[in-house]
């Protein structure tokens, strides 16, 4: 069953030390770059992402939904919070979810579903570990055969989202 990552966006955003310091000065650029680092990681991954907004206002009854690369990018209804639709979002996939988020009643709600979670930081620093290795790979492919990928142990809600995480980084993955 193919995976969906769900993203708790602008909950993202405030975690990450870099987007964080760009949304204080530029709403829409750390959206973009936002959609750019999670752009990156599906495109080498294949993986499906949903990003959650809150829209703040308007009347409408479902969600907006815009397509931008390899992401779905979702507003909130107007009477239901981002945190609301990540949480029926995960409801409705349950174990194909990996919901991303720092909230602990999105993270509850998606775990009581069924849904693996992981934390904003916890995305951000794997994600990044990801991209440097394809990066790095694709500069220099003989230095990285036969290194496996280094394993920790990992709580059970969050073991699907570090597992699929680690796949990609094994650089058997990119050779």
């Amino acid at each position: 069953m193919a995976s969906h990552w769900i993203i708790d966006a602008y909950n993202f955003i405030r975690q990450s030390p870099y987007l964080s310091n760009i949304e204080v000065h530029q709403e829409e650029r750390a959206k973009e770059e936002l959609f750019q680092f999670l752009n990156d990681f599906a495109e080498i991954t294949q993986e499906k992402i949903i990003v959650v907004f809150d829209a703040y206002s308007g009347t409408h009854s479902e969600p907006i939904k815009k397509i931008k690369g390899y992401l779905s990018i979702i507003e909130s209804r107007g009477s239901y919070t981002a945190d609301e639709e990540i949480i029926m979002l995960a409801q409705s996939l349950r174990e194909a979810a990996i919901v991303i988020s720092s909230d602990r009643e999105v993270m509850r709600g998606a775990s009581k579903a069924g849904a693996s979670i992981l934390s904003s930081s916890e995305f951000e620093r794997e994600v990044d570990k990801i991209l440097d290795l394809y990066e790095a790979i694709s500069e220099d492919p003989d230095r990285f055969s036969g290194l496996p990928p280094k394993r920790t142990q990992v709580p059970k809600e969050k073991k699907k989202a570090y597992r699929l995480l680690r796949k990609y980084q094994d650089p058997k993955f990119f050779l």
